[in-house]
Order: structure tokens, then C-alpha cells, then sequence
């Protein structure tokens, strides 16, 4: 045993040498008392922290992938941080490693080490011979790792690698986006916008999102709101280090600034970044392209299965936070809305098997889990798309398609229109029983129509975040400048209650079960 003594000189505190990683969490977290950047807290590794334990104390966590340290808190926006760049070097680390430890599928992760991938994937594997400006690929994930030799390795002399500490933090990798996103986007978008869904990131966690608002800024959100576009808070809390950029074989700005990865696609080739200099801050509006190196930091993912009594109590009224459904890793911003916690995007959910939801007609089935769905035993639910027709009794969805978004919204805004069968999980197909069970995660559930009334006021409006994109009725979208949500309410045999928008307030009426709605879930505390 080893002995660290508290800085304030009023305990001792033994702690092991080497972490035994079967211990249970927090075994080393309740009575550490002395300072916690210099001695943080001793937490597990980071794949398996219980976001509970991430609190503002910093905790020392261990990537299992490579055992690299790492430096966590909570922030100021109620999200977990790393607190240091990202040191993993994917070409030193084995594919078994990788697997099952990374933000990213295990075929994914074969096409990052060993390349044999197609669009958008990487058909080449990870490298750092990175050494000439021929090599600022993008369609082929590079990596500079700090060294002093050749073949992509770049000099770390400029700023020296101070282990933890206000301002310090390690320089770590560089990365450019076809590294970044795990070797998953490494060739033309198919959208000019969203959100890259695997990363390089340990699993559990993502780089956070770009852009000007939640869920499509975190790095945005933490700035403005959290930290009031305060520059200087802003960086020690993120304890930023002046990293520059790597390319055409050499790494400059170090010591001046820093440029850090977002999930966010901006166009197809830009993606958004946060630039950080000694002076200033500027987040949201930068773009940068794919080609360049990189720094990336991760931020745990809150989940909408992991949301509590005690999660939703904490929330202020109209307060927000961006939560990610682990069926599918599509994120929501949830909203504190009259006393319960709402989403205020769309439901897109197609599937455990799928990602974000694909565009255009889309038949498949539902392989739903009771652990992360709102249903009472595991299930198959098979559906079909409503482009096929109206029907009550059996599941119908539609996923837009680009020609059916109206001006000024995403794929992502408009969500999947669902029949009454499928926005129940298939338990509502004939008369008028309540529904219990719904295509929502685990925790959450579709509105009652007495809660869709109480949101009726002009003053929550705003806070639901309306989508006027119109319903889904006999294979066209009609009625756009309406939007139209389901609630788990039978009006009788033949409707069910409805939250409807006409473009200039909320309301609530009856709607056919047959017709493709909008879903929003809804949490109580």
C-alpha cells in the first residue's frame, strides 16, 4: 500500500497501488478529501463509469482499449466531459480491443484497422504515414501520435504535456474525420446535415455535437449558456490545451490554439469545429475540412433509458438536456415542460438493428427489448410503410422523404409518421382500450390527452418546439403547416386523442388510428 497525504493536512488516505477493477464503483470516491486535480478521484475504467460517479470533482478514469488515463467532471450543462484531448492511437491498439470497447460497431471498427469498407465507410486502413501533403486524405483515416520520429509522428515540444491541471490538459492525437468518426464517414455525405453516429470515442460516450443549438451543440450550449460566453471559464473547465492542427505532415498552431472535432456535418466536406485561442472562444459557426488533424474530447452519453425520477426533479422549468435513445443512438433535447419532461424533437426510432432513420419508404421490422422499450416482454414488431395504405390493424410507419421536409427543417426534424398500431408498440389495433405500452424508450411513454391539454397555453409553445411537416394519410403527406402528435388516450372504437398545431397555436382533438402521426414521449417524475 501507498500512502497520499491530504493537502490540508487533516488525513492520510491508503490507497492500492494498483486498482483492483472488480471492485465495486466508488470504492475509492467516499472519503478522498484533499486536491482533486492534482490526486483525483479513482474511479473504473471510462467504458463502464456509472454516470452517477461523474460529478464536478474531477474522477481519474482508465480506457480499457489502451489503459490511458483520463480526467472527468461534470460541467456546468450537467453533461460529463473528458477533461483531457483523446490519446487513443488506433494503430497501436488491437481490433479485439477496439471491439466492444469503441463508439462504433465491430464492422465499422474492422474497416478502421484493416480498410475493406464501401461508401461511406473506409476502404483503407487507419495510418500514420502521414508525412507530405498527399497524405491529407479524406476518404482514408490518418492519425499523427505524438513522437519524435517520422511516418506521422509529430514533436511535442512546443506545449509540454502537463498531466492534469487548470489550462493543461494533454495534447493527445490528431485525428482527421475519417479517423474521428471510427472510419464511418469517410467518403461523400448522403445529407448535407447531421450528426456522424459512431466516433473514435471509448464506448458509452461520443464527440460532442456542433452547431448552434441542442441537441446539434454541445460544444455551443456549454459556451453560451452554461458558462455565459465566458472565455476563461469555458477553458479551465474543459482544462483546454492550445493543440493546433496536424497536416501535410506536420502539426502547427501549437501553443496558440486549439481545434477540436464535432460529430456535426456542416456539407460535404465541412464539418464543424470549436476553435479556442488565448483571447477567444468561437463555437458553432466554424467549419472546417475533413482532411485536417484534429483533436477530439468525448462526453458521456445520457441516456433516455438512464433518465431518472431524481434527473427530471433536478430539471428547472423549461430547462433542457440532450439525451441519446441506446436503441438506436439517435439524441433528443427533453424539455421541463408543466411539470413533466417532454421531448421536443420527433421520435425517429425504426429498429434496434437500424441507425437514424433511413430516408424514403421503409418496411422492416422492430426487434424491440424491454430492458430500453416501452413494452412488457422482448418483441418483433413487424410493420410496413404507410405509403401501402391506411390500417388500423396492423403497424404502418413512413420515414420522409427529402422531397416531403418543408423548407427550414432536417430529415431529423420531421421524424416517422406512425399509425396508431405502430406508435403502440402493435398492442392498439381494434377498440378502445388506453394505451399502455408504445414505440417510446424504457421510462418514457406517449402523453395522455389530459397532459397534451395542459400544454396548450401559449407560453409552452416555444418550449414544445412545434414542426409544421403535416400527416400521412393514403401515401402522401397532407396537410403541411399542421403537425399532429399521438396520445396513449381513446376517444373511441375508431379515434384517439391527438396534440395538433396549426401553425400558430396548440391544440387537442380526435384523429383516425390509421393516419401516420408524430410521436413525442414523455417522462413524469
Amino acid at each position: 500500500m501507498e500512502s497520499d497525504e491530504a493537502d490540508s493536512g487533516t488525513a492520510t488516505i491508503a490507497l492500492a497501488s494498483k486498482i483492483d477493477y472488480d471492485q465495486p464503483y466508488g470504492t475509492y470516491n467516499t472519503t478522498l478529501n484533499f486536491n482533486l486535480v492534482a490526486n483525483p478521484i479513482i474511479v473504473n475504467y471510462i467504458q463502464n463509469l456509472d454516470p452517477s460517479l461523474c460529478t464536478a470533482t474531477p474522477s481519474k478514469v482508465t480506457d480499457i482499449r489502451d489503459n490511458e488515463e483520463y480526467l472527468v467532471a461534470r460541467l456546468a450543462d450537467g453533461n460529463c466531459w473528458m477533461l483531457d484531448n483523446l490519446r487513443l492511437d488506433p494503430t497501436a491498439v488491437s481490433l479485439a480491443n477496439l471491439q466492444g470497447n469503441t463508439n462504433a460497431p465491430n464492422d465499422v471498427l474492422g474497416y478502421l484497422k484493416n480498410g475493406g469498407g464501401s461508401s461511406p465507410y473506409t476502404n483503407y486502413g487507419v495510418s500514420k504515414s502521414w508525412t507530405s501533403s498527399s497524405e491529407n486524405y479524406y476518404d482514408r483515416p490518418m492519425v499523427a501520435v505524438s513522437g519524435t520520429g517520422n511516418n506521422g509522428d509529430w514533436t511535442k515540444n512546443t506545449v509540454a504535456p502537463v498531466a492534469y491541471g487548470s489550462g493543461s490538459g494533454k495534447i493527445g492525437v490528431y485525428y482527421n474525420f475519417c479517423a474521428a468518426s471510427a472510419g464511418s464517414y469517410c467518403y461523400s455525405w448522403s445529407s448535407s446535415s447531421g450528426n456522424a453516429q459512431y466516433d473514435i470515442c471509448p464506448a458509452g460516450w461520443k464527440m460532442p455535437s456542433g452547431g448552434y443549438n441542442a441537441p446539434n451543440g454541445s460544444y455551443y450550449y456549454l459556451y453560451n449558456t452554461s458558462y455565459s460566453a465566458n472565455a476563461d471559464n469555458f477553458k479551465a473547465a474543459l482544462s483546454i490545451p492550445f493543440s493546433g492542427i496536424y497536416a501535410s505532415g506536420s502539426a502547427s498552431s501549437q501553443g496558440s490554439d486549439g481545434s477540436f472535432w464535432s460529430s456535426t456535418r456542416f456539407d460535404d466536406s465541412g464539418v464543424v469545429v470549436t476553435l479556442i485561442n488565448s483571447s477567444s472562444v468561437n463555437v458553432g459557426n466554424v467549419t472546417a475540412n475533413r482532411l485536417a488533424g484534429r483533436s477530439v474530447r468525448c462526453i458521456l452519453k445520457p441516456t433516455m433509458q438512464g433518465f431518472t425520477a431524481a434527473d427530471a426533479s433536478a430539471m428547472a422549468a423549461n430547462s433542457s438536456t440532450t439525451l441519446t435513445d441506446v436503441r438506436d443512438g439517435n439524441d433528443y433535447t427533453v424539455t421541463k415542460i408543466n411539470g413533466n419532461v417532454w421531448m421536443t424533437q420527433n421520435l425517429r426510432y425504426v429498429g434496434d438493428t437500424g441507425s437514424t432513420a433511413p430516408s424514403g419508404s421503409t418496411s422492416g421490422s422492430m426487434i424491440m427489448k424491454a430492458a430500453t422499450s416501452n413494452i412488457s416482454a422482448d418483441q418483433s414488431l413487424s410493420y410496413t410503410d404507410l405509403t401501402n395504405g391506411n390500417s388500423t390493424s396492423e403497424a404502418r410507419i413512413h420515414v420522409a422523404t427529402s422531397n416531403q421536409v418543408p423548407s427550414g427543417y432536417t430529415l431529423n426534424n420531421i421524424g416517422v409518421w406512425y399509425n396508431y398500431a405502430a406508435a403502440s408498440a402493435g398492442t392498439i389495433t381494434s377498440g378502445s382500450t388506453q394505451a399502455q405500452y408504445s414505440v417510446c424508450p424504457a421510462g418514457w411513454r406517449l402523453p395522455t390527452n389530459s397532459e397534451q391539454s395542459g400544454i396548450t397555453s401559449t407560453s409552452y409553445k416555444d418550449a414544445f418546439s412545434s414542426v409544421t411537416g403535416g400527416y400521412y394519410s393514403n401515401g402522401t403527406v397532407i396537410n403541411t403547416g399542421y403537425g399532429v402528435w399521438w396520445s396513449s388516450t381513446a376517444y373511441d372504437t375508431t379515434y384517439r386523442y391527438r396534440l395538433y398545431y396549426d401553425g400558430s397555436g396548440l391544440g387537442t382533438n380526435r384523429g383516425y388510428r390509421d393516419n401516420g402521426y408524430y410521436v413525442r414521449c414523455i417522462f413524469s417524475p
